[in-house]
């Protein structure tokens, strides 16, 4: 599985990296048609001081969803792009039968318990 965190133009901090790995890491042993993730953080200039969040999911067989998702920081950023992904895989479940979901669909994200 690719699993990448890429930060650029000073959006860096540490504490962000780990909840990242660790969130990221849960979905990818609970749903097994995951074959990568890749999160990049960047400000873009027009949006100066807002920090983005692109996630990028690759699903076996199917095509890579991306949300983006622009807040005052990092972490904030993050959190609105795990909430869209975990609607997103919600929404995957439902059209793709293949997808095995731990727990009749629940997963053990981050230490807390998400429903799809």
């Amino acid at each position: 599985m690719i699993f990448s965190i890429e930060f650029r133009q000073q959006t860096e901090e540490q504490y962000l990296r780990e909840n990242i790995t660790i969130d990221c890491l849960d979905i990818a042993s609970c749903v097994d048609d995951i074959e990568g993730l890749v999160v990049v953080f960047y400000k873009q200039p027009q949006r100066e001081p807002l920090v983005t969040c692109h996630l990028t999911l690759i699903l076996r067989g199917h095509k890579s969803v991306h949300i983006y998702e622009h807040e005052a920081d990092g972490f904030s950023a993050f959190e609105a792009v795990f909430q869209r992904l975990m609607h997103k895989l919600g929404e995957k479940a439902a059209l793709m039968p293949a997808i095995n979901f731990a727990q009749s669909q629940k997963m053990l994200v981050g230490g807390t318990t998400c429903q799809l």
